[in-house]
């Protein structure tokens, strides 16, 4: 066992370091949409995916892609479809 922290302390920084900037969305769908982002950049970061690629990829193919397969899109799944 770590006698530390760190590893969890830095993964968490960034939101509380981002509080302040998000009190300034001016709507709560502006909020609502920094949520959003923040969750699929967690969600890539705990697939081991690279969110840069994943967020190019996804917005490229998204206005094409069928309505009823948009789970593919999510990062487990696009994660599972790159391998």
């Amino acid at each position: 066992m770590p006698i530390d922290t760190n590893h969890l302390e830095r993964e968490i920084r960034p939101l509380p370091l981002g509080r302040k900037n998000w009190l300034f969305c001016w709507t709560e769908v502006g909020a609502h949409a920094v949520a959003i982002v923040q969750t699929l950049i967690a969600c890539c970061k705990l697939h081991d995916v690279n969110p840069f690629e994943y967020f190019v990829d996804v917005l490229v193919r998204v206005d094409t892609h069928p309505a009823e397969r948009v789970n593919e899109l999510t990062p487990r799944e696009w994660a599972a479809a790159r391998n």
